[in-house]
């Protein structure tokens, strides 16, 4: 009969040792992970380093000028938990080779973990042939720094809007503690500071401009396009008025019967022509006509020519070189102009204003300045007295420059707009009085040029 006993012990023991053996690797394993572990946190808890010092003194039973030893005292620290030769092989916490004096010294570890983390230490004699373990220290390190804040930010937001028929941008941002004023840059150049919110001038309708302030840091730049068809239209042209067609020829009668011997009608009276009158300024007899008066005579364009200080036209050289004071204005040109036209200057929050004679070709004109602050920003308007304002921002410098844009001209009422008002001011009130305001392009006299450059300019805002 088989032995089934045999096979079935056999099966028993193999059973065993594979049992056995997956207890000791699954044991192995996790010892592995668990030490892992602990090294992983040990060095977590290591987020900085700091320094510790403790006091260790030099016995004076020994002297230190002894020659069987050379008198010197050498400390070794390591982390709590570890012994002098672990530290050593590990260079964990090791220190060594800190030289003591006579009396009382301090001994300063550095590179030491930070967070209350314990430390041990060992102060040894050092002879020529050994060493001798004099003391013990203990201590546990100070508690790591917090982290410093992280920097502040200006996040920049803006819309634009429509109001009185012209075009805003509005930019709104966070305040930065302590900071009330910001630069408020446009394409990247500075054009004014304030607070938040802050709105801008008139701007063109349709243009797209890049946007940005600066505190203490710079904000993100945000691209606008403002907005379109803020301008309030002109009204449209009175109807033509259409004559009547004439009325038809009557039709003519039919004529009468005809009547048997009717009597012969009476012959037709002789129409007698009148004479010709005389021709102007002859006579006949002693009747003369009166001659006819002469006609007007016409209108001559004599241009515009106002007194004061003259732009220098370009490729001209300057009467004067311009100071470290002064400020170069360059005008571009307006070629529309057919006679010097006055234009007024002034620098916003100054009393500074001058009058400046501007033509056609443009150029440039030194400007006088008094009591402005250097590296601060300015804006100077320019305008004429039927013209929109033109703004510029500048930096005041040692070599300060401001560009001044061509005029447009055609604002007869001073609202720094062109509109429908203006044009019915010129006609027909202005080409009758012949006003030197309504004159925008100062050739000398108002005429249908100045009512093309007009329309020309309506619906443009300063």
């Amino acid at each position: 009969m088989p032995n089934f006993k045999a096979k079935f012990h056999l099966s028993s023991r193999a059973w065993f040792s594979i049992f056995l053996t997956a207890f000791l690797f699954s044991a192995i394993v996790f010892t592995q992970v668990a030490t892992l572990n602990s090294r992983d946190n040990r060095s977590k808890a290591a987020s900085c380093t700091v320094s510790a010092s403790f006091n260790v003194t030099n016995p004076t039973s020994i002297d230190p000028t002894w020659s069987g030893w050379d008198g010197h005292y050498y400390t070794y620290v390591f982390k709590t938990g570890l012994t002098r030769d672990q530290a050593n092989s590990t260079y964990e916490g090791w220190q060594g080779h800190n030289t003591l004096g006579s009396g009382t010294t301090t001994i300063t570890a550095t590179g030491l973990a930070g967070g209350s983390v314990g430390y041990s230490g060992e102060v040894f004699l050092h002879g020529t042939t050994n060493f001798i373990k004099w003391a013990n220290v203990s201590f546990a390190t100070q508690a790591c720094p917090p982290p410093p804040p992280p920097p502040p930010t200006i996040t920049l937001s803006g819309s634009t809007f429509c109001s009185g028929g012209n075009a805003y941008v509005r930019l709104t941002w966070n305040n930065v503690s302590g900071q009330v004023n910001y630069n408020i840059f446009k394409d990247g150049n500075p054009i004014t500071s304030g607070p938040t919110p802050w709105t801008s001038s008139p701007e063109v309708s349709g243009q797209t401009h890049s946007w940005r302030v600066q505190g203490s840091v710079d904000s993100n730049t945000v691209s606008l396009t403002t907005a379109s068809g803020c301008a309030t239209p002109p009204p449209p042209p009175p109807p033509v008025a259409v004559n009547p067609p004439p009325p038809p020829p009557p039709v003519n009668p039919p004529p009468p019967p005809i009547s048997v011997n009717p009597p012969p009608p009476p012959p037709p009276p002789v129409a007698v022509k009148p004479p010709p009158p005389p021709p102007p300024g002859s006579c006949i007899l002693v009747f003369c006509s009166p001659a006819p008066p002469p006609p007007p005579a016409p209108l001559i364009k004599k241009p515009v020519q106002p007194a004061g200080p003259k732009v220098t036209p370009p490729g001209v050289a300057a009467s004067q070189n311009a100071g470290p004071d002064d400020v170069t204005l360059n005008f571009a040109p307006n070629p529309y102009l057919q006679g010097g036209m006055q234009i007024t200057v002034t620098i916003e929050g100054t009393s500074l204003s001058q009058k400046i004679v501007l033509e056609a070709s443009g150029g440039t004109f030194v400007l006088k300045t008094s009591g402005l602050t250097k590296n601060a920003i300015y804006k100077l308007k320019a305008f004429s007295k039927n013209s929109l304002i033109v703004t510029s921002t500048f930096s005041f410098t040692n070599a300060s420059s401001a560009n001044i844009a061509s005029f447009v001209t055609g604002d007869f009422t001073s609202d720094n707009s062109i509109n429908v008002t203006d044009l019915a001011k010129l006609v027909p009130g202005g080409m009758g009085s012949q006003d030197s305001l309504y004159d925008i392009n100062y050739d000398g006299v108002v005429n249908s040029i100045d009512y093309s450059l007009l329309l020309i300019n309506l619906g443009k805002n300063g």
